[in-house]
């Protein structure tokens, strides 16, 4: 089934995707199984850069694509890092520095036998992106813009300037919030992990979540991330179902911003045309699982000559 949506032209714009939200310095910690109370052996723990829009824009600048991230980070030294990790990947960063504000920082238990993983996150409110921390046009002067809901004002301001300049919109949700009846009509796509669905949609399970998200918000398509066993979606009343990528996983952190990423790249892949979602979704699927061979978020993101040429950037 067809999207029904096509892109602008890639002259049309500077940069191929904008990531609008959260950047993260993890610390990582692998242990078996989770103890409740007492000392518990960790086999890893280490250090890397992450964030649902941070990771998103590394995996597209991997792929080859002009990528971009627009965020805020406190001028320490996990903000160092994150800012680092972003220029290596050759992501255009458009970072805010906040004086005296600590970057977000997330703690990720990591099973061992299962590559799952529990995150506890912490995030200063002074990360919020201002009106006057960036420009209107970084939000029109691309092809796609991804939106997470890290910064609520900033997500809307973004889906609005974007709608106006003919950009498609992604956005990633991960939980209720009162901003998302204004956000949703204004979103090409959305993407939501089946668990969190029916809190989001106030129903009892992923099908009625889907429906009511797709008719409540008029999106081209609604789609639900499901882990192992791939994603469904739905889209003008129809139902598609697509396989996860088999890969033997490490950890799991990460799969939901590659999976976004993997989205986009398949759409830029087919140029102008109007794409066919269940192609979409498998792409989406296989830049997931790929990102799951290894320890933390960005590490195992692939590179271009490790997928199919049509995920690959024209830069």
């Amino acid at each position: 089934m067809n999207l029904g949506l096509t892109l602008r032209p890639p002259s049309s714009a500077s940069v191929d995707f904008t990531a609008v939200g959260e950047n993260s310095l993890d610390t990582l910690v692998v242990a078996s199984g989770a103890a409740n109370v007492g000392k518990q052996h960790a086999s890893a723990l280490v250090e890397l850069p992450g964030g649902q829009a941070a990771t998103a824009a590394v995996a597209m600048a991997r792929l080859g694509w002009r990528s971009r991230y627009v965020g805020a980070v406190g001028n320490d030294a996990a903000g160092s890092t994150v800012q680092r990790a972003l220029e290596s990947a050759g992501v255009t960063a458009v970072l805010s520095i906040r004086p005296g504000v600590p970057t977000r920082r997330a703690v990720i238990i990591v099973d061992h036998a299962t590559g799952d993983r529990r995150v506890y996150e912490q995030r200063d409110p002074a990360l919020a992106l201002a009106n006057n921390d960036v420009p209107d046009e970084v939000f029109t002067d691309t092809r796609i813009l991804l939106i997470d809901l890290s910064d609520p004002p900033a997500a809307l301001r973004a889906a609005r300037l974007a709608r106006a300049a003919a950009v498609r919109t992604l956005v990633d949700v991960d939980r209720p919030d009162p901003s998302l009846a204004q956000l949703f009509p204004l979103i090409d796509i959305i993407v939501v992990p089946a668990e969190a669905l029916p809190a989001i949609a106030g129903t009892g399970d992923v099908g009625g979540g889907l429906t009511r998200v797709a008719r409540e918000s008029g999106a081209a398509a609604v789609i639900a991330t499901l882990g192992s066993n791939g994603a469904i979606a739905l889209c003008r009343g129809h139902e598609l179902r697509v396989k996860a990528h088999t890969v033997s996983v490490v950890d799991t952190t990460g799969a939901g911003d590659a999976f976004r990423a993997g989205l986009a790249a398949g759409w830029l892949g087919r140029g102008t045309e109007d794409p066919d979602l269940a192609d979409l979704l498998a792409d989406a699927n296989l830049i997931a699982g790929l990102n799951c061979r290894a320890l933390g978020a960005q590490t195992a993101l692939p590179q271009a000559l490790e997928v199919p040429a049509h995920l690959r950037g024209r830069v």
